[in-house]
């Protein structure tokens, strides 16, 4: 099949692809379908190999792709993000992109064998039901997931509102899977939202792109420059992503007129500029906030404020889904969605798989936000209390359960490594082979082994009269010493048994 590259630009119906379940886009595809052929007739398989053979982002012969039904031949692509749909599977596609139906309200993408939670929407049944970012759901009302699609996960967990579904989530620091059940309710996306925060520091929340997305932010700034704000933060955080055209608009209030993106196609590169946009805030001190559910549209402004230099990111890695997804109407009557293209951001660094990487590494929502706030000149002070053996401790004025609470051994005072220093922004990691475990907050690095008397801040070797302990799985620290190499200040009162660190 030969390609003319001018009518393929003009014809497909490219989108910039997210997450089945929170898209706010349109997609303009005929309403009514003809009679669906078999998903093992011959002819449709034959017609999906040449679409997959012409159009896929990467070679592929299509003689090697063998199966008996579509769904085994689009299997040997490798691809979580190509799939055919059914005319009612697609119409069911077509709710969730348009931005409101009836759901939990999470975001997922397929990642290996796993339908994996990238983030649960702000005030959603699946935030009140307490699904986390990174959960991976095994099954839906007993059925299982593992090899599935998110668009496969998607159908089964969508529903009528007030009905119930039953997730069976596996989660990593949890030992054995479990069921959760939600009742449905009608997701509506959010949109844009803004306010200004202390002192004069404005804050704008992106929680999709869709078609209203860039007048939505260009009114934003227009109110926030008359209320006289001086920096600005701005929250990609949870954010799928959305219309490619959008991110690249929004960009252009926050970068001068040049590249947001490349998209790579199989037979060459695009470069998309932003173009010059009034009132462009290009004077403000900017802080862009990420994590784990900031994804493709969200990476793509992320990564041209980052490469232009226009601001400092902060949070944790996004999640990497860097390609496009391209909608062919086959002749049956289904729909074969394709990935056509990956991006790269200005510089050339492909996004998918990678994600982008914050300028400062901060975990915790209140933490990220006040860090970015710290960045801006304002003061702001984070407090942590824990008492010897009581298994609780505040955070910031909220009282949170310890499962490993602190202890005296001998004459010193140790506390949760992982507790402490999540408590403090910082995100912990810990190498089960080397027995080594990294602490990173912003731009500093502590990495310690449990037995030894010493940790490398920032590569430095620095020596501790006592080691850190490792007890029931869990990493021990004196008192100071990862508190402190965060930049923390640490007080303890000898007649209450109680630690104070404030950072």
């Amino acid at each position: 099949m030969k390609r003319n590259s001018v009518k393929r630009r003009s014809t497909m119906l490219a989108l910039a692809l997210c997450l089945v379940l929170l898209l706010a886009l349109q997609v303009a595809l005929p309403g009514v379908w003809a009679q669906n052929q078999s998903s093992g007739d011959s002819s449709l398989m034959e017609e999906v190999k040449a679409y997959l053979e012409a159009f896929y982002v990467n070679d592929l012969d299509a003689g090697k792709l063998e199966g008996k039904t579509v769904d085994e031949v689009i299997s040997q692509v490798g691809d979580p993000y190509t799939t055919y749909f059914l005319p009612k599977e697609f119409d069911r596609f077509i709710e969730s992109v348009n931005g409101t139906f009836g759901g939990v309200g999470i975001q997922i993408e397929q990642v290996g064998d796993y339908v994996t939670v990238v983030a649960p929407l702000k005030n959603t049944p699946g935030e009140r039901a307490g699904v986390k970012a990174g959960d991976k759901i095994i099954a839906v009302n007993g059925q299982s997931l593992i090899g599935s699609s998110a668009d496969q996960a998607a159908a089964l967990i969508r529903g009528e509102p007030g009905t119930r579904v039953t997730l069976r989530i596996q989660r990593d620091e949890v030992a054995e899977p479990f069921d959760v059940t939600i009742t449905r309710e009608m997701i509506n996306v959010l949109g844009t939202e803004w306010e200004v925060l202390e002192g004069t520091v404005g804050y704008l929340r992106l929680h999709t792109f869709g078609e209203t997305t860039g007048d939505e932010v260009k009114k934003a700034l227009d109110e926030l420059a008359a209320k006289g704000v001086k920096s600005l933060i701005l929250d990609v955080r949870g954010n799928p992503g959305g219309m490619l055209d959008t991110a690249v608009e929004v960009a252009g209030n926050f970068i001068p007129p040049a590249p947001v993106v490349h998209v790579v196609w199989k037979d060459g590169k695009e470069t998309i500029s932003a173009e010059k946009t009034a009132g462009r805030p290009l004077l403000l001190p900017l802080v862009v906030l990420v994590d784990g559910g900031s994804a493709s549209a969200s990476e793509i402004l992320a990564g041209a404020i980052k490469d232009w230099g226009m601001g400092k990111i902060v949070g944790t890695t996004t999640f990497g889904k860097g390609s496009v997804q391209t909608l062919f109407k086959l002749s049956g009557g289904g729909v074969l969605k394709v990935t056509t293209a990956k991006y790269q951001t200005p510089s050339g660094r492909f996004v998918d798989g990678e994600g982008i990487e914050p300028d400062y590494l901060v975990a915790g929502e209140d933490t990220q936000l006040d860090y970015a706030l710290e960045l801006l000149g304002v003061d702001r002070e984070r407090l942590v209390t824990l008492v010897i053996d009581v298994p609780r401790a505040q955070v910031a004025g909220k009282e949170v359960p310890l499962e490993t609470p602190p202890f005296i051994d001998g004459e010193r005072t140790y506390v949760p490594l992982r507790f402490v220093s999540e408590a403090l922004g910082a995100v912990v990691s810990w190498d089960h082979e080397q027995k080594l475990a990294t602490v990173r907050l912003g731009k500093t690095r502590v990495e310690l082994v449990p037995g030894q008397p010493e940790a490398r801040v920032d590569g430095v070797a620095k020596a501790y009269d006592v080691p850190a302990l490792l007890r029931e799985n869990a990493v021990f620290v004196p008192l100071r010493l990862v508190a402190e190499a965060l930049g923390a200040k640490v007080k303890w009162e000898n007649d209450t048994r109680t630690v104070t660190i404030t950072q």
